[in-house]
């Protein structure tokens, strides 16, 4: 929303598959529940000039579907546009690692990754783009080596390590929601305080 009040000129579509998006948007600016795992869900958009995809949740077959209905989309010097997150963690004894690592078994046993940021690059060449071109951001973990802007980052990602477990890890790994919610706190205060390690984005 906030690219469609800066760039009035534009139209501005946003697609999602639940309802998540406030009421009151801008004028120029769209949204529509659809379900983009369907090959044909970009048919009725030509010459699009902007494509964001954010965070899948590590779904790699949704990144392909998506990437080969861009590439049909776009406008000739279109853009596609991916965000995605890591955790890089060096410490390999604490809470934290151990969390993480359980929670790349669940991703890995619903078939996702949650290093397929890492792959962006090349799914995208593989799909007929050009100009490919990655830029990273480093986090850190120690708040003493970060900015105010990377610690309310970091907060605000932090604050959704449920939304990331909860589900994959009672479906997957037979953990009950209260053994979860507690190895995101135990995680999250771990975090907080501080550790060797970055947030890649």
């Amino acid at each position: 929303m906030s690219f469609a009040d800066k760039n009035p000129g534009c139209r501005v579509v946003g697609f999602d598959f639940v309802y998540m998006q406030p009421s009151e948007v801008p004028l120029n600016c769209e949204f529509y529940i659809i379900d983009l795992t369907q090959p044909d869900w970009w048919e009725a958009y030509v010459d699009v000039s902007l494509v964001h995809i954010n965070d899948l949740g590590g779904d790699i077959s949704l990144l392909k579907c998506l990437l080969a209905g861009a590439f049909r989309c776009c406008m000739p010097c279109g853009v596609v546009e991916l965000h995605g997150i890591t955790l890089d963690l060096y410490n390999r004894k604490g809470p934290a690692y151990s969390f993480y690592k359980d929670l790349q078994t669940a991703y890995y046993k619903d078939e996702r990754q949650l290093s397929l940021p890492e792959r962006y690059d090349s799914e995208l060449s593989n799909h007929g783009f050009i100009n490919v071109a990655s830029h990273q951001y480093r986090i850190p973990l120690k708040s003493e080596y970060s900015t105010h802007l990377q610690k309310r980052f970091l907060k605000t990602w932090l604050d959704g390590l449920e939304a990331l477990a909860l589900d994959l890890m009672t479906k997957h790994l037979g953990w009950t929601r209260e053994r979860t919610l507690l190895e995101c706190a135990l995680t999250r205060e771990e975090l907080h305080n501080g550790i060797d390690g970055f947030l890649t984005m």
